[in-house]
């Protein structure tokens, strides 16, 4: 849990175990924490803070105090992390996707600068899905599969607005102005449901289901029932 500091403080991290306890805090004082994330094994904690040279991955043991390591990207925006399997972070830039490890090394995993990024999910570990425009105004772009080794598993050109995108293992869900469609992977479609009006979110499931989110209710959609 990310919340806002106390007295010279800019932002406070807290892990909670299942039950609810408080099982370590971190009190950042020299950048304001956009977002935190436990390592799979709930060994580890990595903090992205946002300080006045650009962005700073901090990574933590929760078992003391000190830094274990960090990672500076001077003069860049990192929006979101996310552990992988591997115990490292993907991390998404506005400009580029990295990896960044536990001694807090780093390795660019896609360059995208010259587009814009308008939406991104990181949920599955096994790839990342970005949306991309050609332009700042209108909707021509592509979204693109990346695995944690910076291979492009799929690449796919699109002329709708991207409102949502949500993964799970190695299904997708990508809600569009005009329909959720359903992919693996590599981009290949599995289904597409077309009424859709309404919806406001969509959550990939790792069955292969994707749950579509309207204002008051939800609706399972899955290959077999389009």
């Amino acid at each position: 849990l990310t919340t806002e500091g106390s007295g010279v403080y800019k932002s406070l991290v807290s892990v909670y175990d299942r039950s609810g306890q408080s099982v370590y805090r971190f009190e950042s004082a020299t950048g304001y924490v956009l977002t935190a994330a436990v390592s799979p094994d709930n060994a580890s904690l990595a903090v992205l803070t946002l300080w006045e040279q650009g962005s700073r991955i901090v990574f933590f043991s929760l078992d003391s105090p000190a830094e274990k390591a960090s990672c500076r990207f001077d003069g860049s925006v990192v929006l979101d992390i996310r552990y992988l399997g591997n115990g490292s972070v993907v991390a998404v830039g506005y400009e580029s996707l990295m990896l960044v490890h536990p001694n807090g090394n780093s390795q660019q995993l896609l360059d995208y600068s010259g587009r814009y990024l308008v939406n991104y999910t990181t949920e599955s570990p096994a790839f990342t899905a970005l949306a991309l425009n050609d332009y700042m105004v209108g909707d021509q772009g592509s979204i693109i599969t990346v695995d944690k080794a910076g291979n492009t598993l799929g690449t796919l050109q699109t002329a709708k607005k991207v409102l949502w995108m949500s993964a799970s293992d190695d299904y997708l869900a990508v809600l569009y102005s005009d329909g959720l469609v359903l992919y693996d992977r590599h981009l290949k479609e599995r289904a597409r449901f077309d009424n859709t009006a309404g919806a406001v979110q969509t959550i990939m499931r790792s069955d292969g289901t994707a749950l579509l989110i309207l204002t008051h209710s939800a609706t399972v959609c899955a290959p077999n029932n389009r």
